[in-house]
């Protein structure tokens, strides 16, 4: 038999090592993230905010006007959406908790109510917060979350449906074509049926392309139409009270002039390039590219939060925008008149 001296350290260390591996704290488990598209549309209002946020898969706690606050095991559901579209975007909601057994119900979104929810286009049957993740689970990368609100004291039609655009390119030569097609979401989640919406009517900034064929399709001479070169957020809406569909998604256009500038417009854009070289005056540059028909006058509405993400691509100004042009007219429609102060 062994001497039990001689094999008492090598007990004692093993006690010691799993003594050790017992109080080493375990890894917490790794924080995942999905970024979705969220758009609130109102019927009598417009669109109140459109962007991207970004999900953690943990938990958050919001409060009912009942003064009740509930916590929610993951913020990855149409609820969680809307609460970080509204820290991005600056808007207000309110949730009521009469119905706590079934869902936190949203009942105002910016004090206007009657509100319902889509989620790539399909209506949903379940709660947008407990009874999404239930149910469903969590939102996935890419999904697209739509609240449209009636309008509080609205007692018309609940069959308004949601409208969604694709164009053949986001960049197009100042005498192309651009083609716009629009569908519209029938049915339920996850499975909507996408159809032609014919006559609804496309816009580009401020400007009215036309309207749809009963193929959902518009096609325009971006020239003829009245786009000069820059960029444009396209989208469609209904034509009148009688269509009950939802404005569309947006999609930001740019309308390039392929070596087609004219001598006096060459000189203007070597010009306003100096200027922003020398003085980073960008209203300035801006100024010129406009006087000479360069860029429109026509800039889309650009929410707060996408400049961050344009700058993490194109760099802090910009600099590495594809276009000089479009740079300008990025810039000053973000409120950014000058690079040095």
């Amino acid at each position: 038999m062994d001497n039990p001296s001689k094999l008492l350290p090598v007990a004692l260390t093993t006690t010691i090592i799993l003594l050790l591996l017992l109080t080493v704290p375990a890894a917490a488990p790794a924080t995942n993230y999905v970024t979705v598209n969220v758009r609130i549309e109102s019927l009598n209002s417009g669109t109140i905010w459109y962007g991207k946020v970004t999900l953690p898969d943990s938990s958050f706690t919001v409060t009912a006007t009942s003064g009740n606050s509930y916590t929610l095991s993951s913020m990855q559901c149409p609820l969680g959406a809307l609460e970080k579209a509204s820290q991005q975007g600056g808007f207000s909601y309110q949730l009521s908790d009469a119905w706590i057994s079934w869902d936190l119900f949203v009942s105002t979104i910016n004090n206007d109510g009657n509100i319902v929810y889509f989620v790539n286009g399909g209506f949903t049957n379940y709660g947008a917060g407990y009874g999404w993740l239930n149910n469903v689970g969590d939102l996935d990368e890419g999904d697209e979350v739509l609240w449209f609100i009636y309008g509080s004291g609205y007692t018309g039609s609940w069959d308004y449906k949601p409208l969604k655009i694709e164009v053949n390119s986001e960049r197009i030569p100042y005498d192309g074509t651009l083609e716009v097609t629009v569908k519209y979401a029938t049915g339920n989640y996850p499975n909507p049926t996408w159809s032609a919406a014919s006559g609804v009517r496309v816009k580009a900034g401020n400007v009215t392309l036309g309207t749809t064929n009963s193929s959902g399709l518009l096609r325009v001479n971006v020239k003829n139409a009245g786009l000069n070169p820059g960029s444009y957020e396209v989208y469609a809406e209904p034509a009148n009270a009688s269509q009950h569909y939802i404005r569309s998604n947006r999609i930001t256009i740019e309308i390039y002039s392929p070596g087609g500038y004219t001598e006096e417009q060459r000189k203007a854009l070597n010009q306003a390039k100096e200027v922003l070289d020398t003085s980073g005056n960008v209203a300035e540059a801006y100024q010129l590219l406009l006087s000479k028909g360069i860029i429109s006058k026509e800039l889309p509405t650009l929410p707060a939060s996408l400049y961050t993400k344009l700058a993490e691509i194109y760099g802090p100004n910009l600099e590495r925008f594809p276009s000089f042009e479009g740079r300008i007219q990025l810039l000053y429609a973000f409120g950014i008149t000058s690079l040095t102060g």
